[in-house]
């Protein structure tokens, strides 16, 4: 649903669609800037938060900008479209239907505010004191331009501002980075009588949606293809939210793993959505819901368990099984929708938790997905175990503690066996046993 407000000079659209919206901690200046580590360009960078429980509403004012050099073609209709149908149906999927955004599509004139000075002119004058780093001064400037043209009230139903900016080069977010993106405003803004804070999970966010191919040639100012458009707004609504990256050394398997040496995150189909563990945190899964969540203890086994679709409503989409200090987690993956991005066609998921250490161990394949992530992307051969449709079943040494044998004297070898028996009208069922 869109409504079109039009007086002196502006348009503004309002777009109304549902989605999910999380919590996100504070980024402390006294470890912004020693958070370096070797990136490639699209790398996005943020800290790790604790995430809360999300608003069950929240409403976003998406605002356009460019700097003064940039020639970009201003987005299309349809695209800024499925920019806003992809990210808020993405969060109402992986959210259970629990909450929703709103956006609200603010323009000048139906294009581009443009900053006075090109993004050099910021690189080197920002304050230090009021901005983190070139884009909060950046950031300010145009958010000044759009009070000034709205007025105060536009802000007041507000509880994120996401700037939407072209292409700033290297530096922008963070020193010897060409980013495409931050979880953040990186300035403290007040409006429509409150204060959007410049940190991770206060005011904002800040994206790009232009690549120029390493050049500053006027001829190779184009927008970046549509999904990955897409993965950037969600990406770092997640930041915002308060999720921290998630490693892709194992393989991408949450929209929290940064792009390395892969577009796999951010498919034609879509982004990939948030992990388990992500849901957990942001409590849209409640772990202690029976209804929900299959519980098991070594003295259970064998066992024969049935899962949903990590996706699906209703039913059960989580098994986890308690050892000692450890928990094994198995969830179902499914493409049933849209919103699985890159998953393989059908795969079972094992990951192992101890204390604050989540890893994923094993991948457990019903079927081949030919379009799923491919062999080698995680760098483990992990994904290779979840499209093979031979490796119908897995072995998993148990955890043990350094100075106990209770692990052994419980489960004879100390491992687990799980075997996939069948999948039918979108459940699946699988067995697990000591071994």
């Amino acid at each position: 649903m869109s409504t079109h407000f039009r007086g002196e000079g502006m348009q503004v659209l309002f777009k109304s669609m549902t989605a999910s919206l999380m919590p996100n901690h504070p980024l402390q200046a006294s470890i912004f800037y020693p958070l370096l580590f070797l990136v490639f360009s699209g790398l996005f960078f943020a800290q790790p938060a604790t995430a809360k429980m999300p608003k069950a509403k929240t409403h976003a004012l998406v605002i356009y900008s460019c700097d003064a050099n940039d020639h970009y073609p201003f987005p299309s209709q349809a695209l800024r479209d499925s920019l806003y149908s992809r990210v808020s149906g993405l969060y109402r999927t992986v959210s259970y239907g629990q909450h929703e955004i709103r956006f609200t599509e603010v323009t000048n004139d139906g294009g581009f505010f443009v900053s006075e000075h090109a993004s050099g002119y910021y690189h080197k004058h920002y304050d230090r004191t009021r901005h983190l780093r070139g884009f909060g001064m950046f950031n300010e400037e145009i958010l000044t331009a759009v009070k000034a043209k709205f007025g105060d009230g536009l802000f007041a139903s507000a509880d994120l501002l996401v700037v939407v900016g072209t292409d700033a080069g290297p530096d922008w977010y963070i020193p010897k980075a060409n980013a495409t993106g931050y979880g953040m405003l990186g300035v403290d803004f007040e409006a429509g009588g409150k204060l959007f804070g410049k940190r991770q999970r206060q005011g904002g966010l800040t994206i790009e949606i232009g690549s120029d191919i390493g050049t500053r040639d006027p001829a190779d100012d184009r927008l970046m293809q549509e999904s990955e458009i897409q993965w950037n707004l969600a990406h770092e609504y997640g930041h915002w939210l308060g999720l921290g990256h998630r490693s892709a050394r194992r393989g991408i398997y949450s929209l929290m793993s940064p792009k390395l040496f892969t577009n796999d995150n951010f498919p034609a189909s879509g982004p990939v959505p948030l992990d388990i563990f992500e849901i957990m945190r942001l409590g849209w899964l409640d772990a202690t819901d029976s209804t929900r969540v299959v519980t098991l203890s070594l003295s259970d086994l064998p066992a024969k368990v049935t899962l949903t679709s990590i996706r699906s409503h209703v039913g059960p989409v989580l098994a986890k099984l308690e050892s000692g200090k450890t928990t094994y987690y198995f969830t179902h993956h499914k493409r049933s929708n849209r919103f699985d991005g890159a998953y393989a066609g059908e795969g079972l998921l094992v990951w192992q938790k101890r204390g604050r250490r989540t890893q994923l161990r094993r991948a457990v394949a019903g079927s081949p997905g030919q379009d799923g992530p491919k062999p080698g992307v995680g760098r483990g051969g992990l994904e290779t175990d979840f499209i093979n449709a031979g490796s119908r079943e897995i072995v998993i040494p148990l955890a043990r503690r350094r100075s106990s044998r209770q692990t052994s004297a419980a489960s004879g070898l100390g491992k687990l066996l799980c075997r996939w028996l069948q999948e039918d009208d979108g459940q699946v069922s699988f067995c697990i046993a000591l071994r």
